[in-house]
């Protein structure tokens, strides 16, 4: 070995027992920092609150929830630290992000693919059409391209999406699909595994009266038995009291249906139908606020910062328009008073600002008169529409869109080409694309789901579906 390796070789060992100590002697240590986040209920639920506030749009919502919330009194938020005088208004972008999220991912429909294989393993095509136009009649019939619109709205702010079916012989004679969103559904996991799905619905009971008022919560917990079957199990709960209390199912005139249908166990199985009637989606992975939760994360984590931003900005311009019009100034020798203060009887309507009353005569000057001088204010509109923009921008790169996708005009040029429009919808286009990783299989599973307890409503419970006959087919 030569003298240069002999020295390259000390020198790699030095290193790795420099390497050694610093692994041996340096870790991470939880106690040595504040806590970040401890991920309790109370955390997830005031953050998804917020999120469902944002897209609601409503303004006198979100001054109420930031004004009434202590956490973001520290925040120096436009809506809690603006004053009560100052014109508060909200952009609608939240709401925009979640109704745009629909048509982004769905607009041009949904297209199963359907295949029926003969015992040899070739395709056979005519019951393969036969199957397509059944499963496209069946969608059609049960609404799911409703129910998608709703999903993709509800996990665009809450973060997750989910699905139920159910049967109501006197309603349809079809399955019943309907979508829930993350207030109102919990989902319950072993070791990563769904296990069951839970459905609240909350009720007053009406009949009460005098000061006893009752509040119940019904929880609909889709799972499956021993033998995988699917099960429906319904749990009322009393909650007047402050602690979940179950009660019998015929305690309020609501759930009395309920107890026709059920057994003893307040449930109902569908034997031989396999796996279970609900399904949940995250809407994109992970959630970098909740790492270790069930959920997904909302298009709003880490833009609802930007979002206060694009309010306040958009209500600057607003404030100009009504603030900085034409301002005169005038002598109060013009207005009347009042006989017994003396007090100068002004318009004071909380609207007119634009005006000072001066004691005595104005000199004269160009355009004026002794009693009124005009001052023209610079329009800063345009300034603060760039600003504007700007912010509008930010939040919607935040929530993974660009302004192009979502028809916002004023930051593209018109005569553009096809790959710059693209190009600037790129951030659109992978937001998409990793949406519909996760969709696709989601939909396979409900479809195929759909099918099989379609057929198990018209051979089990006898429904009648005489316009829409079933393809003979295994």
């Amino acid at each position: 070995m030569s003298l240069k390796d002999f020295f390259i070789r000390r020198r790699l060992n030095r290193l790795q027992k420099d390497l050694n100590m610093l692994r041996n002697t340096i870790k991470f240590n939880p106690y040595a920092v504040a806590i970040i986040d401890n991920e309790t209920d109370k955390d997830f639920s005031r953050r998804i609150t917020e999120y469902r506030v944002w897209s609601m749009g409503n303004s006198y919502v979100l001054r109420r929830f930031f004004v009434g919330t202590l956490e973001y009194r520290t925040c120096n938020y436009f809506w809690t630290r603006a004053p009560l005088s100052y014109r508060m208004i909200h952009s609608g972008l939240p709401g925009l992000i979640c109704s745009k999220m629909p048509r982004i991912l769905f607009g041009n429909g949904i297209a199963p693919t359907v295949s029926v294989y003969k015992d040899s393993g070739e395709v056979d095509k005519n019951k393969t059409k036969a199957a397509t136009d059944y499963t496209l009649q069946l969608i059609d019939k049960v609404k799911l391209r409703d129910v998608l619109t709703e999903c993709a709205t509800n996990e665009s702010w809450g973060g997750h999406s989910f699905i139920k079916f159910s049967f109501d012989t006197e309603l349809s004679n079809f399955p019943i699909v309907e979508a829930a969103d993350i207030m109102a559904t919990e989902v319950v996991k072993e070791r990563n595994e769904t296990v069951a799905i839970v459905f609240k619905t909350w009720y007053e009971d009406k009949e009460k009266k005098g000061n006893t008022e009752r509040k119940y919560r019904l929880d609909e917990i889709y799972t499956t038995d021993g033998a995988g079957d699917a099960v429906i199990r319904y749990e009322l709960y009393e909650l007047s009291t402050g602690e979940d209390k179950r009660v019998p199912l015929n305690s309020i005139s609501e759930t009395q249906k309920i107890v026709e249908a059920v057994n003893a166990d307040d449930e109902i199985v569908f034997t031989g139908l396999k796996g279970m009637l609900a399904f949940e989606k995250p809407n994109k992975l992970p959630s970098l606020e909740f790492p270790h939760s069930n959920y997904g994360a909302s298009d709003f984590e880490g833009a609802t910062d930007s979002f206060d931003a694009v309010d306040e900005a958009y209500s600057t311009i607003i404030n100009e328009i009504r603030d900085n019009r034409t301002f005169r100034y005038y002598s109060s020798n013009n207005f009347r008073r009042d006989k017994d203060t003396g007090e100068i009887l002004t318009p004071d309507d909380g609207f007119t600002k634009n005006y000072v009353l001066t004691e005595g005569d104005i000199d004269q000057e160009q355009g004026t008169n002794k009693n009124r001088v005009v001052d023209q204010i610079p329009d800063k509109t345009e300034e603060h529409k760039a600003k504007y923009l700007t912010a509008v921008t930010v939040a919607l790169n935040k929530a993974g869109l660009s302004p192009y996708s979502i028809g916002i005009t004023g930051l593209e040029s018109i005569n553009q080409s096809a790959e710059s429009q693209q190009e600037r919808n790129k951030v659109t286009l992978e937001t998409r694309k990793a949406k519909l990783e996760l969709w696709t299989p989601y939909l396979a599973k409900v479809l195929s789901q759909l099918l099989a307890f379609n057929t198990y409503l018209l051979n089990r419970v006898g429904v009648k579906q005489d316009d829409m006959p079933l393809p003979d087919m295994d």
